[in-house]
């Protein structure tokens, strides 16, 4: 499903040359680049979220991506669309903690780090729209709509760049003696709890070679920002675990307006690389 692919772009170090063997160059002049690695969890849920909540949010040219899209081409949206027609309309999202290695910031020193983000699908309602030519990954994008990490620092200079980026005030990733992983994220309005305990073989979901996407950000007109992700490795494993979501945060609604499609479940092994960019 393209949108698994495309959500886990939106989430032990790598032997550098190998890495960079796997990447295209991004487009230069970009605002902000940075790199993950060594990433050991991705604890992700793929849910459907009410629309009426982002309205004015969606960039011109572009729409949701919808469960009823989504669900003639996977067979768990498709149940989650026969158990509950009334979602047809309801929009693809992904929500997610990782926990990472490496986490690198322009030519700075690799540290370990948690991120948490949350995104909403997109396509072109114009196949034929303009669109800066730095941006990749064709006509299915994404709506960044919470990036947040453990790097206060980093997180300052991205909000100086794209505004809808907050900063968290607690994030946490743990993994206990009994292999259960644990997250958490607090920010205004919402907290969010998940667990998750893998099991089976994982999926491949991604080659060798990175695929690219790109995430703008909410607001209605032209996004003056975006950001371009480039992405590779990613493995599947199922879960036995939960979602805890408590708040009146616009997040906590989507959580409990909406429904799950899959999750959680623990994506890992990725290596992605990613620049930030003004629009021209």
């Amino acid at each position: 499903m393209r949108g698994r692919r495309l959500c886990a772009l939106l989430s032990v170090a790598l032997i550098p040359h190998v890495a960079r063997a796997q990447f295209r160059d991004l487009a230069p002049g970009a605002a902000l680049r940075f790199s993950m690695d060594g990433v050991r969890s991705e604890i992700g849920a793929f849910m459907v979220m009410p629309p009426d909540l982002f309205a004015g949010l969606i960039p011109s040219g572009m729409k949701l991506h919808t469960l009823r899209e989504v669900a003639a081409e996977d067979t768990s949206a498709r149940r989650v669309l026969v158990a509950h027609p009334e979602f047809a309309d309801y929009a693809l999202a992904l929500f997610s903690i990782v926990k990472m290695d490496s986490f690198t910031v322009e030519d700075g020193r690799p540290r370990p780090a948690v991120i948490s983000a949350w995104a909403l699908f997109l396509t072109d309602r114009d196949s034929s729209a303009a669109r800066d030519s730095r941006a990749r990954g064709g006509r299915d994008t994404g709506l960044q709509l919470g990036f947040w990490t453990s790097d206060s620092a980093f997180d300052r200079r991205l909000h100086a760049i794209m505004p809808s980026v907050a900063a968290a005030s607690d994030m946490s990733s743990s993994l206990g003696r009994d292999g259960t992983w644990r997250v958490r994220l607090v920010i205004s309005g919402t907290t969010v709890e998940g667990s998750c305990r893998p099991y089976g073989a994982s999926q491949q979901l991604s080659g060798d070679s990175a695929e690219d996407s790109t995430a703008w950000p909410p607001g209605a007109g032209a996004p003056a920002t975006f950001e371009v992700i480039s992405a590779y490795g990613l493995r599947k494993r199922s879960c036995h675990g939960s979602w805890r979501v408590v708040g009146d945060g616009v997040l906590a609604q989507a959580f409990r307006r909406g429904t799950l499609i899959e999750g959680p479940a623990d994506i890992v092994g990725w290596h992605s690389r990613a620049a930030v960019y003004r629009s021209h």
